[in-house]
């Protein structure tokens, strides 16, 4: 037993007594970073495997505006007043022949209603009335000159000389004293007032039918 005892106490003696060997701490290996994690990539989107249908849209066409010009007024006056000069002409041709035809009339209300239209480039209401009054103070000038060279003609058939500016000037007096047949003079005058309607009427009923035509068109593409 004692020996027991003296070796375990030579047994702590030495490793009391005994030097110790220093233990060198071995070094960390240092960490190494992890590499960043890329970013994941978006999925693109999967295309429909039916493509929808595109429905043509249709294509607006753009009208033509016909006669949107300017209605030029005082130019549309020359007009009318040189087309009827044409009517004063056919009236007194006509007269001088001794008889009073529809004609006249017509080529009165054509001469004058087309040659407003060309001058104004325009025909509205207000054209239409400044014909009218055109047509009415040409006329009655185209039949008191007519009127006054048949005074003339016969008068100087019967060997009495007058001048005709003197007949143009003084006829509705002659008239009233009845040195000139004032029933002949107003009926041939209303004669020709009827046959200017009639030709105005009718230019004027083809020019509204020929307006409510359909008008050309030219189709625009849409971007």
């Amino acid at each position: 037993m004692p020996e027991n005892g003296e070796n375990l106490e030579n047994q702590n003696t030495i490793q009391e007594g005994a030097p110790t060997t220093p233990v060198e701490a071995q070094p960390v290996a240092p960490v190494q970073p992890t590499a960043p994690v890329a970013p994941a990539t978006p999925i693109a989107p999967t295309q429909p495997a039916v493509q929808p249908t595109l429905v043509a849209q249709p294509v607006q066409p753009t009208p033509i505006t016909v006669g949107a010009d300017k209605e030029n007024v005082p130019m549309g006056i020359v007009g009318a007043i040189l087309g009827s000069l044409l009517g004063c002409l056919a009236i007194v041709l006509l007269d001088s022949m001794g008889f009073v035809a529809a004609i006249s009339g017509v080529v009165m209300a054509a001469g004058t209603l087309k040659m407003y239209e060309k001058f104004a480039k325009k025909m509205s209401k207000t054209g239409i009335i400044i014909c009218v009054i055109v047509m009415l103070v040409m006329t009655l000038l185209a039949a008191n000159v007519a009127t006054s060279l048949r005074v003339v003609q016969e008068l100087k058939e019967y060997g009495i000389t007058v001048e005709f500016s003197d007949i143009f000037t003084n006829l509705y007096t002659y008239i009233s004293k009845d040195m000139i047949d004032g029933g002949v003079y107003f009926g041939n005058l209303a004669l020709i007032y009827v046959f200017n309607a009639i030709g105005a009427f009718g230019i004027l009923k083809t020019s509204a039918a020929n307006n409510k035509q359909p008008k050309a068109t030219q189709p625009t593409q849409n971007a």
